[in-house]
């Protein structure tokens, strides 16, 4: 059986989330993550990409965070 690698992203906290979702909108990439230690612990954040890395940074604002979460919802969910 092959073995899925996840992209692991340690967040301002120290906390390290796995990106269980990764969606365009608005010409940006958002990726849903997932605390490992406790899986019902997620967060949104916006992909970007410096000197060949991804780095994840926090959204702009409640709009945003509810404009992404509701498209994950509408992907995820149909």
């Amino acid at each position: 059986m092959d073995e899925k690698e996840y992209n692991v992203f340690t967040l301002e906290n120290g906390t390290e989330y796995t990106e269980i979702h990764r969606l365009e909108d608005d010409g940006k990439t958002y990726v849903v993550l997932s605390d490992l230690e406790n899986p019902k612990d997620f967060c949104v954040r916006k992909l970007i990409k410096e000197n060949g890395e991804d780095y994840v940074i926090k959204l702009d604002g409640e709009e945003e965070f509810n404009r992404v979460l509701a498209k994950f919802q509408k992907e995820f969910l149909s």
